[in-house]
C-alpha cells in the first residue's frame, strides 16, 4: 500500500492558510468486484454509514451494491441488485421514512442504450420495489432528491438532451421534460428544490465544436423552464457538477474551468442568487488539473471534494478538500494519496467527524473503495442540510434553568425536536407534531424524559422535518 501524504498546499494561494485540515482518525477500504466505482457516501440514523458503489460479479455482469458500516467503519452487510452488461450507479439517498432510494442505469437489454432504475430498499437493503425509465430511449440520471410532496425530482440526460424526471412516493412519474434542443449534447448534473417549490439546475453543453459549457437553469413545480445562464463566453472547456442552497437565498455551484494561461483545468466555485446573477466567481488551481466534485454547505463556509490530476513525471491523481469562506477564500487544502490514481466521489460533514470518499486504483490491479474519516471540525455549531428553515437559534444561551429554541419553517410539516449530550444520547424530545409553516418557539427547562434536570454542559438540539435532519444547534446550560 501507498503511504498516506497529507499536506496543506500554499501553491495556489498567495497567503497563509489560516486554518488547519482536521485530523484523521480511521481509514477502512472495501473490495467490491472488478472494476468497483464509489458513488454516494450516507450517515445513517443509528449512528453508522452506507456507501452506493458500482462493480462486477463473477460473471462480469454490473452491479449497484449497498454497504452497510457501523460507526468505525466496518462492515455490517451489502447487497446487490441487478445484473447487466453495462451498469452505472447515481445515487442514493435516505427517505424520509428512514428507507433507501437507490439510483442506477443500466444496458438491461443489452443494446447499447441506457435505462434508468430507482430501486426502494429497507435498512437491511432488501428490496420494496424497483421501477425502469427510459426503456425506449438512452437515458442517463444523475442526480435523485426527494421533495417536499414526498416524492422524487431526477435529472440527467436522455437522447443526448438535458433530462428532469419528476415522480410520486411510490417512483410513477408524474412529468418529463427535455432541455436545450439546439446543442449537440447537454446534460443536467445537480438538482435542488428551492424555497418556491421549483428546482435549480447544474449542469454543462456541449456545442457544434465540441467545446464544453456550464448553465444554470431554473424550472417551475411542474418543469416548465423559467430561466437559465450559460457560461460559453468565459472559456471553452468546463462543467458544474454540484449545486447546494445557502443561509441567505443564494447558490453555491462548483466543478471545473479551463486555465487559458496554461491549458489545463481548475477547480471553479460560482456563487449566485435566485435570479442567476453571479455574485462572485473563483477559480483554485496550478500547474496541474483540478476538478471539484462536491460541495457540503456549514455555518461556517464552504467544503469541497475534488481531485488533482498530474502529468509530470507520470499521470496519477489525488484527493483534494478545500476549506473557504462565506467568499471563496481558501482557509485550507488537503491532499490525501493513497494510491496512483485517487478519484474523489463524495463528501460528509456530521457532528461526529468530517470524512470523504473516493476509488483507488490499486496499481493497475483493481479498484478499492476507501472511506476516510477526520476529526469534526471546529468552528461548526450546526449544518444547515437543506434549504427548508430559514433559521434556528436558541436564547438565551448560556442558559439557566430555560432556553427558548425559535425556527421558522417555509411550509406546512411534521415538526420533531430533540435534545442530545454531548456523547450524542437522546435525553429529550421536546415536540413531534405538524406544525404550519412560519416561526415558531419551544421552551427546554433542562430537563430530561423524566422531567428529571440534567447537569450543567453542552447539549445539542436537533431539528427533523418530515423525519430529515435539518439543523443541529449547541446550547451550554450553566448551573
Amino acid at each position: 500500500m501507498k503511504k498516506v501524504a497529507i499536506i496543506i498546499l500554499t501553491c495556489f494561494v498567495s497567503f497563509l492558510v489560516s486554518q488547519n485540515p482536521p485530523d484523521i482518525v480511521w481509514t477502512q477500504n472495501y473490495e467490491v468486484g472488478f472494476e468497483s466505482a464509489a458513488k454516494t457516501l450516507l450517515k445513517t440514523p443509528d449512528g453508522g454509514y452506507v456507501i452506493l458503489t458500482g462493480g462486477s460479479d463473477s460473471s462480469f455482469l454490473d452491479q449497484a451494491t449497498l454497504i452497510k458500516l457501523d460507526s468505525n467503519g466496518s462492515e455490517e452487510w451489502r447487497q446487490a441488485y441487478g445484473g447487466a452488461y453495462e451498469t452505472n450507479v447515481s445515487d442514493v439517498i435516505l427517505m424520509n421514512d428512514e428507507n433507501y432510494l437507490i439510483l442506477r442505469n443500466s444496458d438491461t437489454d443489452n443494446n447499447g442504450d441506457l435505462e434508468a432504475i430507482l430501486t426502494k430498499v429497507d435498512a437491511d437493503g432488501n428490496v420494496y420495489w424497483e421501477q425502469f425509465y427510459g426503456i425506449a430511449d438512452d437515458i442517463k440520471m444523475t442526480d435523485l432528491q426527494q421533495t417536499n410532496d414526498g416524492g422524487f425530482i431526477l435529472c440527467g440526460t436522455q437522447n443526448d438532451l438535458s433530462f428532469l424526471l419528476k415522480l410520486d412516493e411510490n417512483g410513477n412519474e408524474i412529468w418529463n421534460h427535455p432541455y436545450f434542443f439546439y446543442d449537440a449534447f447537454s446534460i443536467a448534473k445537480s438538482i435542488i428544490q428551492t424555497t418556491d417549490q421549483n428546482y435549480l439546475v447544474v449542469g454543462y453543453k456541449e456545442n457544434e465544436y465540441g467545446f464544453y459549457y456550464s448553465y444554470i437553469m431554473k424550472v417551475d413545480a411542474d418543469g416548465y423552464y423559467q430561466w437559465s445562464n450559460d457560461y460559453s463566453s468565459s472559456s471553452i472547456l468546463q462543467n458544474l457538477e454540484d449545486v447546494v442552497a445557502v443561509e441567505d437565498g443564494c447558490f453555491i455551484a462548483v466543478g471545473a474551468k479551463d486555465n487559458s494561461s496554461n491549458d489545463t483545468l481548475d477547480g471553479w466555485i460560482k456563487k449566485f442568487n435566485d435570479n442567476g446573477d453571479v455574485l462572485w466567481d473563483v477559480t483554485i488551481g496550478g500547474e496541474n488539473v483540478e476538478r471539484f466534485r462536491k460541495i457540503k454547505y456549514t455555518d461556517n463556509g464552504y467544503y469541497l471534494l475534488g481531485d488533482i490530476e498530474y502529468y509530470n513525471p507520470g499521470l496519477s491523481r489525488d484527493i483534494w478538500t478545500v476549506k473557504v469562506d462565506y467568499e471563496g477564500a481558501i482557509e485550507w487544502e488537503m491532499i490525501y494519496d493513497e494510491c496512483n490514481y485517487d478519484i474523489g466521489n463524495d463528501l460528509m460533514i456530521s457532528n461526529d467527524g468530517f470524512a470523504f470518499l473516493f476509488t483507488a486504483d490499486w496499481n493497475g490491479i483493481g479498484n478499492v473503495i476507501w472511506l476516510v474519516m477526520c476529526e469534526p471540525v471546529t468552528g461548526i455549531e450546526y449544518s444547515i442540510l437543506s434549504h427548508e428553515i430559514t433559521k434556528m437559534t436558541n436564547h438565551p444561551n448560556p442558559f439557566n434553568p430555560s432556553t427558548s429554541v425559535d425556527f421558522s419553517i417555509h411550509y406546512n410539516s411534521n415538526v420533531e425536536l430533540v435534545i442530545f449530550n454531548i456523547k450524542g444520547q437522546k435525553i429529550k424530545t421536546l415536540v413531534q407534531n405538524e406544525f404550519a409553516k412560519g416561526s415558531h418557539s419551544i421552551i427546554w427547562d433542562g430537563d430530561d424524559e423524566n422531567n428529571k434536570p440534567v447537569s450543567s454542559g453542552i447539549y445539542f438540539y436537533k431539528l427533523y422535518l418530515n423525519g430529515k435532519t435539518e439543523a443541529v444547534k449547541k446550547c451550554l446550560l450553566l448551573k
